[in-house]
C-alpha cells in the first residue's frame, strides 16, 4: 500500500513538472516570432529538462516542399557531419523517416540496424524519434538523443508526445497566419457574438483603405453601415443556420468610390464550429468597371447594330453527325436586314437559312470556310431568288458562328452597266471617227498632191514667159503655198490618229541622232533666221519611240525659230529627276503669259493669234509624250523673257550618257 502511494505521488509530481514544461512551450508559441525561432527555443526548453534522460543535443525535422522528404530545420549540439548527412531524409529511411511514415514514436536504445544513416566518427547513442502530427498527417519529427543502452520509458514517451502535439499546434498556427497574411484577398477574423474584428491581414487594410489599428476592434456593421449584420444574424452562421453570408457594398475612400464584396462564414477548427467567423473581403471595383464598360460597349454595339444602313446578321453553322456543314441558323438581324432583303425579323430569327430563303442555304461553303479558318471574306454576288446584287462581308466572331454585313448594290450595278455601255458606245464612236479622219486624210492627200504639182508646173511656165503678168505669178505662188500648208495639216491629222491607236516599240534612244535629224528637217529655217543652236555635251539615255521623239523636237525647234528673236539663240539640254529624263529647249523670244501657258497644249491653241499654223502641233506633242510614258511642260518668266519647252521620258536603267554634239 505504501509503495502504491509512493508511485502515485511520483506520477503526480511527474505530471506537474510535465505541465510546467508544456505551459512554457505554449508561451513560446504565443510569442510573435518566426517559426524557426520558436522551434529553436522549444527544442532548447525540452533539452534542458533535468528529469529526462536526454543528451543535450537534438533536432526538429519538417516535411519539406519536396514530396516524401524530411528537411532538417532546427538542430542543437549536432556536429557538421550530422547536419550534412541528415539535411534531407526520405520518409521511411532511418529512425526519423520511419517515425514520419508510420506516424508513431520510434525508439532505439543504440545505433542498431534501424539507424541506417551512418557517418565517420559516429558515437554510441540512442534515440526517441517522435512524429509531429496534425489530423494524423506528419508535419515533422522531433529527434532526441539518449545515452547508449537507455531503457524505453512510457512516461517519458507520453510527455514527448505531448511536446510534439504542442509543436504541431504552433506549426499549424504559424502556417495559418502565413496563409492569412499572404492571401491575395482581404481576410479578417470576426468574433461571432459581438461582430467585432479581432485580426486582419495586410490586403484587407489595402482594400478598405484603413490601418490595421483602425480596423481591429471595429464591428462589421460599423465598417459597412449595414445594421443587419448584428449579433443575431451572425450567430445564425455559427449555429449552422446559413452556410455563409455574402453581400456587396460601395464605400467612399476619400475621393474614390470602391465596391467591396464581403463573405462571412463560420471558422471551423478540427471539424467543430468556433466562436469566430472568417470574413473574406474582395475589391470588386475592377470587375464592376469592366462590367459597366462591357454593358456600355454592348449598348453602343446594339445602337450601331440597329442604326447601320448595311444589313447585319449573326448565324450559327449547323453540321451533320460527321461534322459536315449542312445549314446555318439566323440568331440575330438588324432593321436594315429587312430593308435590304424584305424578310421580317420575326420570320428570320431562330430559323434555318434553307427555310428563310428557300432551297439550299446560300453560300454555305463560303461561310463554312470563314468559320473553319477564321479568315474574313468579301465578295459581290447576284442573288437570283431576290433578283438583287449584294456586296457581302463575312467574319467569324466565335466557334461555329459567323456574321455577315451586306448591302444591296443593285442600283450601283445598274449604273455601272449603263456606264460600261456608254463607254463601249464612245469607244465605237472614237474608232469610227479615227477611221473617218484617217480615210478623209488619205482621200484628201492624193488630189492635193495633184493640185500642188500642177501649181508648181504652172509657176515654172509663167516664169518662162517674156511678159509675166504679176497677178498670175502671185496666184500660182499662193496656190502652191496653200497646198503645202494643207499637206502639213493632213500629215499632222494622220499622226494624231496614229498616236491614238498605234502600239509602237519602246526602246533606248540615241538622242544625239534624233536631235540632228530634227535640225536637218528645219535647216532652211535655221539658215533663214541666222539662228544659233547650243547642244549639251552628253544626253541621258531615255526610253521612247525614236520617230515620235524626232517629231517632238522638230515641233519645239520650229516654234522656237518662228517665235524667237531677230537672231534666235536656242539652247537644248536635259536633266534627270525621279527616274525620268526631262529634255528642254530654251529660246530668247517674247515669252508667254500664265494664261497662254495654261492652254498652250490644247488642240487648236496658237502661241500668237493671226499667225500661220492651225494649233495642232503642241497637242500632238503632248499626245506623243504621254503615249511614251512621259509628259510635257512649258515655263516662262513673262513677256520679253523667253520660254522653255520640255518633255520627259522614262530613263533606261543601267545605260550611260551618250555624247551630245
Amino acid at each position: 500500500m505504501k509503495g502504491e502511494t509512493l508511485r502515485a505521488l511520483e506520477e503526480r509530481d511527474f505530471l506537474l513538472r510535465a505541465e510546467q514544461v508544456v505551459s512554457s512551450l505554449l508561451r513560446i508559441g504565443l510569442q510573435p516570432l518566426p517559426l524557426e525561432e520558436q522551434l529553436e527555443q522549444m527544442l532548447a526548453e525540452v533539452l534542458s529538462v533535468p528529469w529526462l534522460g536526454l543528451e543535450p543535443r537534438g533536432a526538429i525535422f519538417l516535411v519539406g516542399d519536396e514530396a516524401g522528404t524530411l528537411e532538417l530545420r532546427v538542430n542543437r549540439g549536432l556536429s557538421h557531419e550530422i547536419d550534412r548527412s541528415c539535411a534531407k531524409v526520405p520518409l521511411g529511411r532511418c529512425l526519423c523517416g520511419q517515425a514520419a511514415l508510420l506516424g508513431e514514436v520510434v525508439f532505439a536504445p543504440s545505433v542498431n540496424e534501424q539507424h541506417t544513416v551512418r557517418y565517420p566518427g559516429i558515437t554510441p547513442h540512442g534515440h526517441y524519434c517522435v512524429p509531429i502530427l496534425a489530423d494524423r498527417r506528419a508535419l515533422g519529427v522531433l529527434c532526441l538523443y539518449v545515452d547508449d543502452g537507455h531503457r524505453r520509458d512510457p512516461a517519458e514517451e507520453r510527455f514527448l508526445v505531448a511536446v510534439a502535439d504542442v509543436m504541431a499546434t504552433v506549426i499549424r498556427h504559424q502556417r495559418t497566419l502565413a496563409l492569412f497574411e499572404q492571401a491575395a484577398v482581404g481576410v479578417a477574423q470576426v468574433e461571432t457574438r459581438s461582430g467585432r474584428i479581432v485580426r486582419v491581414n495586410e490586403r484587407c487594410c489595402e482594400i478598405l483603405g484603413r490601418a490595421r489599428e483602425e480596423l481591429v476592434g471595429q464591428t462589421v456593421s460599423e465598417l459597412t453601415g449595414d445594421l443587419q449584420l448584428e449579433g443575431e444574424s451572425l450567430s445564425r452562421l455559427r449555429v449552422g443556420g446559413s452556410p455563409e453570408l455574402r453581400f456587396e457594398r460601395q464605400l467612399r475612400l476619400g475621393a474614390e468610390e470602391r465596391w467591396i464584396r464581403l463573405t462571412l462564414s463560420p471558422l471551423r477548427l478540427q471539424g467543430r464550429s468556433s466562436s469566430y467567423l472568417i470574413a473574406v473581403v474582395e475589391d470588386t471595383s475592377p470587375q464592376r468597371r469592366a462590367e459597366r464598360a462591357l454593358r456600355e460597349s454592348e449598348e453602343r454595339f446594339r445602337s450601331l447594330f440597329e442604326t447601320m444602313t448595311e444589313g447585319v446578321a449573326l448565324h450559327e453553322l449547323i453540321a451533320d453527325e460527321a461534322g459536315r456543314p449542312v445549314d446555318y441558323r439566323l440568331l440575330d438581324v438588324n432593321d436594315a436586314f429587312t430593308l435590304h432583303t424584305g424578310i421580317r425579323r420575326g420570320d428570320a430569327l431562330g430559323r434555318r437559312a434553307s427555310e428563310v430563303y428557300g432551297g439550299a442555304p446560300p453560300y454555305l461553303e463560303r461561310y463554312a470556310g470563314v468559320v473553319s479558318t477564321g479568315t474574313p471574306l468579301h465578295f459581290e454576288v447576284y442573288f437570283e431568288p431576290m433578283r438583287r446584287h449584294f456586296r457581302i462581308s463575312a467574319f467569324s466572331p466565335g466557334p461555329r458562328l459567323f456574321a455577315t454585313i451586306f448591302e444591296d448594290i443593285s442600283d450601283r450595278k445598274r449604273m455601272e452597266l449603263a456606264l460600261q455601255e456608254k463607254n463601249a458606245a464612245l469607244r465605237a464612236q472614237n474608232e469610227e471617227l479615227d477611221a473617218f479622219s484617217h480615210t478623209v486624210a488619205h482621200d484628201l492627200k492624193t488630189p492635193l498632191s495633184v493640185v500642188t504639182g500642177y501649181a508648181n508646173l504652172l509657176s515654172s511656165w509663167v516664169a518662162r514667159l517674156e511678159a509675166r503678168p504679176r497677178e498670175l505669178a502671185g496666184a500660182c505662188e499662193a496656190i502652191e503655198r496653200t497646198g503645202h500648208r494643207m499637206a502639213r495639216i493632213i500629215d499632222e491629222l494622220l499622226l494624231l490618229a496614229h498616236a491614238r491607236r498605234a502600239t509602237v516599240p519602246i526602246e533606248p534612244i540615241d538622242m544625239r541622232a534624233v536631235v540632228e535629224a530634227s535640225l536637218r528637217a528645219v535647216a532652211h529655217l535655221v539658215s533663214a533666221r541666222a539662228a544659233e543652236v547650243a547642244l549639251p555635251a552628253a544626253w541621258p539615255v531615255a526610253l521612247g519611240h525614236p520617230p515620235w521623239v524626232e517629231q517632238i523636237w522638230t515641233n519645239y525647234i520650229g516654234n522656237a525659230l518662228t517665235h524667237g528673236g531677230t537672231r534666235p539663240r536656242l539652247v537644248l539640254g536635259a536633266t534627270e529627276e525621279d527616274g525620268h529624263a526631262r529634255f528642254w529647249i530654251q529660246d530668247d523670244g517674247e515669252g508667254l503669259t500664265p494664261e497662254q501657258q495654261a492652254t498652250l497644249f490644247e488642240p487648236f491653241s496658237r502661241i500668237v493669234p493671226r499667225t500661220e499654223g492651225h494649233g495642232l502641233g503642241l497637242s500632238i506633242v503632248r499626245r506623243l509624250a504621254e503615249r511614251m510614258g512621259g509628259a510635257v511642260g512649258v515655263a516662262s518668266d513673262g513677256p520679253g523673257r523667253g520660254s522653255t519647252f520640255s518633255f520627259s521620258l522614262p530613263l533606261a536603267k543601267g545605260a550611260e550618257h551618250r555624247p551630245g554634239s
